[in-house]
């Protein structure tokens, strides 16, 4: 540290001495520490209000396949839990920067609800994944790592997906192959689900101003045209300066 009693002699004119290194009063930031994220819905309680739905609909649902077999045969309402859940997907997502300035935002949040319990309703959500051919295990800190392909389009893609390994997971060895069945993502299905509701919404929304602009446009381009409009004075311009110009009607 430098002493006060002493002359503090500084030229500011040398650009390679600084006056906060000079006089060494630099502050030190605190760092802040990183505030776990709040997990709004548990993606595991999720996933287990929708198999007791599933588990509600009895002979209707197909435990081995996964399937809805009669969409029409059950009259099973959702539970309270499951619609807070799906609620708060929708309604979080809405707080989003890419969505929240959007005037149809009701309609968007609205789409995604709609969306999210067809999907129950029909079945589409797989509680459990299909059996998936584990390519390599690796050993880390977290745990054993999984890479397998994905399951719909592994011969278009060669990026292996990975995965820890949790304690739910079902491995077993067939034809001198292991293979893995574990639980779905339900809260990041559904979030998918969600944003291509608020999307797609969009994209209409999109398509129905542009279809009303193209409409006026033509509608009056035809009006212009008419025996009304024929003899309506247009205003002229006065060439006052070469770079400005001002109408004046006749």
């Amino acid at each position: 540290m430098i002493d006060t009693d002493e002359e503090i002699d500084i030229t500011l004119d040398d650009p390679d001495i600084a006056l906060e290194e000079a006089l060494e009063i630099k502050p030190k930031r605190k760092k802040r520490e990183k505030k776990p994220p709040q997990e709004y819905v548990n993606k595991n309680e999720m996933w287990e209000e929708i198999r007791n739905y599933y588990e509600l609909l009895g002979d209707g649902y197909d435990q081995t396949e996964q399937i809805v077999k009669n969409k029409k045969c059950h009259k099973i309402d959702i539970t309270d839990k499951l619609s807070t859940m799906i609620d708060d997907i929708a309604t979080k997502l809405g707080y989003r920067p890419n969505f929240i300035s959007y005037s149809y935002l009701d309609e968007m949040r609205g789409d995604a609800k709609v969306k999210m319990i067809k999907c129950i309703r029909d079945g589409i959500f797989k509680c459990w994944s299909r059996d998936v051919e584990i390519v390599e295990k690796v050993d880390t800190d977290k745990g054993t790592k999984m890479y397998f392909h994905c399951e719909k389009h592994w011969k278009k893609h060669e990026k292996l997906k990975e995965r820890i390994m949790e304690n739910d997971d079902i491995v077993y060895t067939k034809d001198s192959k292991e293979y893995v069945t574990f639980k779905n993502n339900a809260f990041g299905y559904f979030s998918g689900i969600a944003t291509n509701s608020f999307l797609n919404r969009i994209k209409k929304e999109k398509q129905i101003e542009e279809t009303k602009r193209t409409y006026q446009e033509m509608y009056w381009e035809n009006v212009m045209a008419t025996e009304q409009f024929k003899f309506v004075r247009k205003p002229k311009i006065i060439e006052h300066d070469e770079n400005e110009g001002f109408y004046e009607g006749e």
